[in-house]
């Protein structure tokens, strides 16, 4: 949902072995919104359209997840 909304990459989710996605008793989801060392990123994150385009897109995808749960 984030590259589909934000149209500015194409970065994909990676597999890894995440502590903190290993040891929580909750299910949980890691979200990388941007690179702070990125200049470009960085003036983009500071911006409220910018952040809640990024709200927008996690929220949906996290509906998305639940219809798939449920079907």
């Amino acid at each position: 949902e984030l590259s589909r909304i934000l149209a500015n990459t194409n970065r994909q989710a990676q597999p890894g072995d995440y502590f903190i996605l290993n040891e929580v008793q909750t299910p949980a989801v890691l979200v990388e919104t941007g690179f702070i060392s990125n200049p470009q990123e960085a003036g983009l994150l500071k911006q409220a359209e910018y952040q809640a385009k990024l709200a927008w897109a996690i929220y949906l995808a996290v509906i998305k997840y639940v219809e798939q749960l449920t079907t």
